[in-house]
């Protein structure tokens, strides 16, 4: 959940404006970017974790406009919300990431060479369909929705994934930007 300074700044969709934000925060502060490097990393450290409640608000929101005609509390979105976050910090971080590693050590010393790739790249698309069939079974579940709906709205919640998970980054960079 981490997007150290480098990575704002070279990889996201918005890196330029963080360049150009960066930039007039160090000459504000008369420090170098090593320093402020440092102190953003840090501060992206301890900011990560209590952050992840902008994606699931963000997802509450996208829930509520999905379930506009049931006439739910915003109370009910936020609850599922928490749960899909719940589930998808789970299973990226106690069983993918995990998973793979192991499988790489296996690998490893049963003399299987694997060509260096950004393991991001391969977990991503296995992370985004556990993601999506427990969307599914969880949308079937808690609204009581045909299988074709809650597919359907499954397949937005996923679909929607890559842009909560670039507004959650954006909002860390903006509150470790000035905070440190």
């Amino acid at each position: 959940m981490r997007t150290t300074l480098d990575i704002q700044l070279h990889m996201m969709s918005y890196s330029r404006l963080a360049s150009r934000l960066v930039e007039a925060r160090i000459a504000s502060k008369g420090i170098n970017l090593a320093q402020f490097t440092a102190s953003f990393d840090h501060l992206v450290d301890v900011q990560a974790r209590s952050l992840v409640l902008v994606m699931v608000v963000l997802y509450a929101v996208l829930l509520a406009i999905l379930q506009w005609r049931k006439n739910q509390f915003f109370g009910e979105h936020l609850v599922f919300s928490l749960h899909f976050a719940a589930f998808w910090l789970m299973a990226i971080f106690v069983v993918l990431y995990p998973g793979v590693s192991l499988l790489l050590r296996f690998a490893l010393r049963h003399g299987v060479y694997l060509p260096p790739v950004n393991w991001d790249t391969l977990i991503f698309p296995v992370a985004l369909s556990v993601l999506l069939i427990y969307s599914f079974l969880a949308l079937r579940t808690a609204y009581r929705e045909s299988a074709f709906v809650s597919f359907a709205k499954a397949l937005v919640l996923v679909a929607s994934f890559h842009y909560v998970l670039d507004i959650y980054r954006f909002v860390l960079f903006v509150a470790a930007l000035y905070l440190s």
